[in-house]
């Protein structure tokens, strides 16, 4: 996952490729653990990146902080890119990739669709959630305040590589203000009906 940053002199640094300084874990009274991760330049501005995972669960909050958003970000907005590999886990890749869906909620509207050889979905307003779901393992990734547009497109590449699908999602957010955070959550899990459908509820709201 990653995002670009203007970091002055019209330069621009992207996320994944910058090194974040650790801030410390902390211990929540949930039995929760958060730990933070900050990138500062000399002028002030910062951006955290925060995460907290509950016991025995498989969704982790992400939250993006910001202090100088202004200029950190054109036009107030995060491009960000998420990108995911769907590795073959049973002896049949073809059976695989018929059972692999990518799903999402569109405001009110849920649908998903079937990966197939390749695909690519646009989004024009706002996006609660977008997930890649295989037979055993779900990936799924949440904007807590919708996600402004997005874009995602999958691939699937040479049977030798052992690949149900590659996946990229492009996805906007808006910065509201100059010192800002964006929630997001990250459900990386079993795709396991009793687990996921009271999670998808809250997703939904």
């Amino acid at each position: 996952m990653s995002y670009e940053v203007n970091a002055g002199n019209n330069k621009v640094i992207k996320t994944a490729d910058t090194y974040f300084v650790n801030s410390g874990k902390k211990q929540n009274t949930d039995k929760s653990e958060t730990i933070t991760f900050s990138l500062k330049d000399s002028a002030g501005k910062e951006i955290t990146h925060q995460y907290t995972l509950k016991p025995n669960e498989y969704m982790v909050d992400f939250v993006i902080g910001a202090n100088g958003a202004n200029q950190l970000f054109t036009n107030n907005t995060i491009n960000l890119l998420w990108q995911t590999e769907i590795p073959q886990v049973e002896k049949t890749l073809s059976y695989e990739r018929q059972q692999t869906n990518f799903c999402y909620l569109n405001g009110s509207k849920y649908d998903f669709v079937r990966l197939g050889s390749g695909g690519n979905e646009k989004f024009e307003k706002g996006v609660n959630w977008i997930s890649f779901n295989p037979q055993f393992f779900v990936s799924t990734l949440i904007a807590k305040n919708k996600f402004q547009s997005a874009e995602v497109n999958w691939v699937t590449p040479a049977d030798s590589l052992r690949i149900i699908a590659q996946t990229t999602a492009n996805c906007k957010l808006t910065v509201a203000a100059n010192t800002t955070t964006i929630p997001m959550q990250l459900y990386y899990g079993p795709n396991d009906y009793k687990l996921l459908k009271p999670m998808v509820t809250k997703w939904n709201k």
